[in-house]
């Protein structure tokens, strides 16, 4: 006879102000170790945020400017042998419900998970990124920073939105009921997956729809500073770039910046 399953319990915490979404989601879970129970924070604005490789997310926007969220879980077993897809399981996450909220087909992901959308030329223009942390036993924080309305010029990122005027439906507010009800469904599809099919799935729908752009596209790795043209991603999720000498190199981290990409600071 199975064991039944026992589902997490879903904590919501919403704030005007916060330090920092990841650094709350981390402390609750943290406080309660040995409980089963997913934590989603969303702050209207922040004032120690940060992004992937230490970079610093200075908030100076005005509140509700960027869509805020922070999620924190334990992993089953089975996801926890499969961390290394998990920053781009998140931008699978927030790229579909993007689209099934109906906004944008422009977007899509860029290695390992940006959300961006053409910009001038062949140019990309940065809308949001996910930074997940992994920390004690099996914990894990996701962030999702979205610029809805306003977007810092200096770093070639841009807004979903032009104005508020164009958001009449509450696009933050959707998106933050539809991410949990898309991660409790995922989260419970891949814990059940013994197959490795899931991860096939995800990998197949990056390659095929989500960061089928950035196929053929020259730039480089700058962690190691190795040139090349990105040509697709492996099963566990690494970058193959295509070299200059006609080798294969394959990016398990870092940043891909694409030729003419604006440089970050």
């Amino acid at each position: 006879m199975k064991r039944p399953v026992s589902l997490p319990v879903e904590r919501l915490y919403e704030f005007e102000s916060l330090a920092s979404t990841q650094d709350f989601a981390r402390k609750r879970l943290e406080a309660h170790p040995g409980a089963n129970e997913v934590i989603w924070v969303r702050a209207d604005r922040q004032s120690e945020g940060r992004g992937r490789q230490g970079r610093r997310w200075e908030d100076t926007k005005a509140p509700g400017e960027t869509l805020l969220v922070s999620l924190g879980f334990r992993p089953s077993s089975r996801l926890a042998r499969s961390l290394p897809l998990l920053p781009l399981w998140a931008g699978a996450l927030a790229l579909s419900v993007a689209r099934e909220l109906g906004h944008d087909e422009s977007l899509f992901l860029k290695w390992p998970n940006d959300l961006v959308r053409p910009g001038a030329g062949a140019s990309l223009s940065k809308v949001g990124g996910i930074l997940v942390e992994a920390f004690g036993a099996r914990g894990v924080v996701v962030g999702w920073g979205i610029n809805l309305f306003s977007a810092p010029a200096d770093v070639g990122a841009s807004p979903l939105f032009a104005s508020r005027a164009e958001d009449p439906l509450g696009f933050r507010d959707r998106v933050w009921a539809r991410l949990r009800e898309r991660f409790a469904r995922e989260n419970a599809a891949w814990s059940a997956d013994v197959s490795g099919t899931y991860e096939e799935s995800l990998i197949e729908f990056l390659e095929r729809d989500a960061m089928a752009p950035l196929w053929g596209r020259e730039g480089v790795l700058l962690a190691e500073s190795r040139r090349g043209r990105a040509v697709g991603l492996n099963g566990d999720g690494t970058l193959r770039v295509l070299l200059p000498d006609g080798t294969r190199y394959e990016a398990r981290s870092g940043e891909f910046r694409l030729d003419r990409e604006a440089p970050r600071p």
